[in-house]
């Protein structure tokens, strides 16, 4: 049976509307779903994906197991550091702005010290809120009564928190609580894992109604989201994460919306993880490996060393756990459009028969999820060849231009953006063109290039006028060979008092000696 007869009929039409909503470069793109060639599209997802990684599914595109763990330290300090300590929690956010300001208030106005200052910053980074305690030396602080508040070994950090929070009255400190105590409280991690091997899990991979996104994602339009095709196309990379307690809705159904997610690389020499979103869980991560290395050896008849070992992707070594002896140089993992996520320290297991400066290219083939066509040249936040969309693109930018907006500036029809961010007017002519081909001249008084006072004139009005001087780079007109008009119009001043008044937001390039005149 083919891998795409696998896909329900109910499944197909799901990609097909999530590839025509979220495919485009543009939110004033159509597609129409019934326009996507979709076996087309999958043909290299159902070759790559059936090589062998079909083999250890057991037949099936997506298989479940329970899983329960208790965090490490680290991975707490990681839960903290994403849900507490991330500017997109306004909870967080809004406390600890509040009791930054307040300590450093107390600093400057010498109620505490410099060395207390440093310590009570610390009490909201992520490594103390994790472990809830102070280990330091005992101190004291002022309240906002007046008496003091002393600090020792093995206070719990909410409860310093909360004692400086109370009397001082910042804002925000219940709802700061709760989240931290919610924190620590699932320091057990249960739920049900699995692996994947289903487009719709690669195309959602960075998309769910979990709280957050990657790069990857296709509802953000992410910078890498060409890099979900190559990991669905690719022979080596499978999907692995935990599902939340419910599903997200693509029409005409549902799907896994994922709590976590990891890719893992699997081949007949090595498997790794790469990293984990929106956390890098090491307990999730070794329960996946331990996962794969058994199905691998049980339906491939692969071999691995029974140990876990260490990769460091900045020097390629694979280096032993427990002793951190190199036992192989050389390793190393690339992609095409994907982002590589191989770029810091990995957990790995490696096949006896792996050899030494052993490179391996985990991505898939780069194609249109309109109509399949190989990209030779791939942006890599579309998914879709340009010419699939059957619309007008943007010259500069290469976006789905909005017909109400477009603009024709030398020679090229560009998007609002472009013209907003890209665009100018000559300060003398008033004709528009984008700011590279036009000229930066300022103001010159008594030997002095004032830098705060410039124009932007277009090609044609700079060659053809002769009062513009050049020294050392800069180009400028000279304050005494302007009329009083001009240098209204162009510098919106009348006199050199009125240059000078203004002079101590530049610092003035002196001429020391005429040049290019």
């Amino acid at each position: 049976m083919e891998l795409y007869d696998k896909i329900s009929p109910k499944e197909k039409d799901m990609i097909r509307n999530y590839i025509a909503e979220y495919g485009s470069r543009s939110d004033y793109a159509y597609i129409n779903p019934e326009h996507i060639d979709l076996e087309h599209v999958l043909r290299f997802w159902s070759k790559n994906k059936s090589v062998f990684l079909d083999k250890i599914f057991g037949q099936n595109l997506i298989i479940e197991k329970d899983f329960e763990c208790i965090k490490s330290q680290e991975d707490l300090e990681n839960d903290i550091y994403v849900k507490m300590n991330n500017l997109t929690s306004d909870i967080a956010w809004k406390f600890e702005q509040n009791y930054s300001r307040l300590i450093n208030t107390l600093y400057n106005n010498d109620k505490i010290s410099y060395e207390v200052l440093r310590t009570l910053e610390k009490f909201i980074f992520s490594k103390y809120l994790a472990s809830n305690r102070y280990d330091g030396d005992s101190f004291s602080i002022p309240l906002a009564n007046d008496k003091e508040y002393k600090i020792i070994k093995g206070q719990k950090i909410s409860k310093i928190l909360g004692k400086i929070s109370t009397s001082y009255e910042i804002g925000g400190w219940e709802d700061y609580r709760i989240l931290h105590s919610q924190v620590l409280n699932e320091k057990t991690i249960k739920g049900t894992m699995c692996l994947s091997i289903h487009p719709l899990d690669y195309l959602t991979m960075s998309d769910n109604d979990c709280g957050w996104s990657s790069c990857m994602s296709w509802k953000e339009k992410g910078d890498y989201r060409q890099g979900t095709v190559e990991m669905m196309n690719s022979r080596y990379v499978v999907v692995a994460y935990l599902k939340s307690s419910t599903d997200m809705s693509i029409e005409p159904g549902y799907w896994n919306s994922k709590r976590w997610r990891e890719l893992f690389v699997v081949d007949e020499n090595l498997i790794a993880g790469i990293k984990g979103y929106p956390y890098w869980n090491r307990g999730l991560e070794k329960f996946v490996l331990n996962w794969i290395k058994e199905l691998l050896e049980s339906n491939l008849d692969w071999n691995y060393l029974p140990e876990i070992y260490h990769y460091e992707a900045q020097t390629y070594d694979i280096k032993d756990y427990k002793d951190s002896s190199l036992i192989n140089f050389g390793l190393r993992m690339t992609t095409g459009y994907m982002y590589n996520d191989f770029y810091t320290d990995h957990n790995i297991y490696i096949s006896p028969n792996l050899t030494n400066n052993y490179v391996l290219n985990y991505s898939g083939e780069s194609e249109c999820m309109k109509c399949g066509d190989i990209y030779r040249e791939c942006e890599e936040y579309c998914v879709l060849d340009p010419g699939c969309d059957d619309v007008e693109l943007c010259d500069d930018c290469g976006c789905v231009l909005n017909e109400d907006e477009t603009y024709n500036i030398d020679g090229m029809t560009i998007c609002y953006d472009c013209y907003t961010n890209y665009v100018e007017e000559c300060n003398i002519c008033h004709d528009e063109h984008f700011y590279n081909n036009m000229y930066s001249v300022y103001l010159e008084h008594d030997n002095k290039i004032y830098r705060n006072y410039r124009v932007i004139i277009c090609e044609d009005c700079f060659h053809d006028n002769e009062r513009i001087h050049t020294y050392d780079g800069y180009y400028y007109f000279k304050f005494n060979e302007l009329s009083s008009d001009e240098l209204n119009d162009l510098f919106y001043i009348n006199s050199a008092d009125d240059l000078l008044k203004y002079s101590f937001y530049s610092y003035p390039v002196e001429i020391e000696e005429k040049k290019g005149e």
